[in-house]
């Protein structure tokens, strides 16, 4: 064999162990681009399940938030709505007709149980209808039962909205309306809540 025959046959085999090494690298270059391939669709597919994990808590987290303050703005709104009935039943009860409010405090006077001299202090705008006279009329009636009562008006005036005030040397017993019906508030609340939301 000429040298020339071994130095094809050399290259021969080089290039056929070059193409086997090559084929041998590119099938294992594709075992590891398909392995690679694959941890990175598992990555992907745990971070997509985690995101998804976490968006769906996130989003549990909004809706739960979103509930506690809808149900604060309702209980704000059903509170208001609380509040602005008993402000306007003070208001219904000062603005009673003469005779109904004179009725009405005519009785709150005689449920007390007074003795002695008293102030009787009203609003401004009751010092029309809660007349000395009014007061002397209901004096009699206590005294009548002996109670020994003195019902004197007041030369000031109560900072009230209707009702009244009296002061004793002893005591002093605020029958305003507003005192009245926010000392009965919480028994008188639930009943209102019922009235204005059916129960809730």
């Amino acid at each position: 064999m000429a040298i020339q025959d071994i130095v094809k046959r050399i290259i021969g085999d080089a290039q056929k162990k070059a193409n086997d090494i090559g084929a041998n690298a590119a099938r294992q270059g594709d075992e590891i681009l398909k392995d690679a391939k694959a941890r990175i669709k598992r990555i992907i597919d745990e971070y997509v399940e985690r995101g998804r994990a976490e968006a769906d808590r996130a989003r549990k987290q909004l809706l739960s938030q979103a509930r506690v303050k809808a149900r604060k703005a309702s209980l704000g709104a059903k509170g208001e709505a609380i509040d602005e009935a008993f402000v306007r039943a003070i208001d219904d009860l000062a603005a009673l007709d003469d005779d109904r409010y004179k009725g009405l405090i005519r009785g709150m006077l005689l449920g007390l149980d007074l003795e002695g001299d008293c102030e009787v202090m009203v609003s401004s705008r009751d010092r029309n209808r809660i007349t000395r006279a009014f007061l002397a009329e209901i004096q009699d009636e206590f005294n009548r039962k002996g109670a020994g009562v003195s019902l004197n008006p007041s030369t000031q005036d109560a900072d009230i909205s209707g009702g009244f005030i009296i002061k004793t040397k002893r005591s002093v017993y605020d029958n305003s309306f507003h005192s009245i019906i926010n000392a009965r508030r919480d028994e008188i609340e639930p009943e209102v809540a019922k009235i204005l939301f059916g129960g809730v």
